[in-house]
């Protein structure tokens, strides 16, 4: 699950630690905010993906990893992705310089390939086929998608299904999946 917009794709995760007892931690580095600077700083080193640790508010949806949502907009008219970006990134840049903002993170990802599926609903309706098994045939195929839930080992576990990496990487593959 991806914390920042909810959505559940299968490449974010959520981790939630839980702390020993504040008497048990007695030494400066077993302190929270000690071992908050020490989890960040260690996932800031991670190249191949971004981390960083927050603590929940103590009131759900109020406190410091509450956040603020905005959107910014391209009232402009262009149409221009990297107009849009270049925007972006100057607010961000600027957000960043600003003591009272920890951290400032868009859900906005103008670097992701994007790509349109034009469905062919004639042909679609003509073989019985609903617009909502492509969709999910289709997300199935290039993100996974969630089947069930089983016990195991005295844990609830998840099922998902999803083509192999070799596969999902390339969009030509689409047609390979049979609805």
């Amino acid at each position: 699950m991806n914390i920042l917009n909810t959505t559940q794709n299968t490449y974010s995760t959520v981790f939630f630690i839980t702390l020993k007892d504040w008497e048990e931690r007695t030494k400066p580095d077993e302190q929270y905010t000690a071992i908050l600077a020490n989890l960040n700083r260690t996932m800031c080193g991670v190249q191949e993906g971004t981390g960083f640790a927050f603590p929940p508010p103590s009131i759900p949806g109020v406190g410091t990893s509450g956040g603020v949502t905005m959107i910014l907009e391209d009232r402009s008219g262009s149409n221009d992705l990297s107009f849009l970006t270049q925007n972006l990134n100057k607010y961000m840049a600027a957000c960043r310089k600003r003591p009272e903002i920890a951290a400032a993170v868009p859900t906005c990802l103008p670097n992701v390939p994007q790509l349109y599926v034009d469905v062919d609903r004639a042909k679609m309706q003509q073989q019985q086929v609903s617009l909502s098994d492509v969709y999910v045939t289709m997300q199935t195929f290039m993100g996974g998608n969630l089947v069930n839930y089983f016990n195991r080992f005295g844990r609830q576990w998840q099922t998902y299904v999803e083509a192999e990496g070799d596969y999902r990487t390339n969009i030509d593959n689409i047609g390979q999946f049979y609805v």
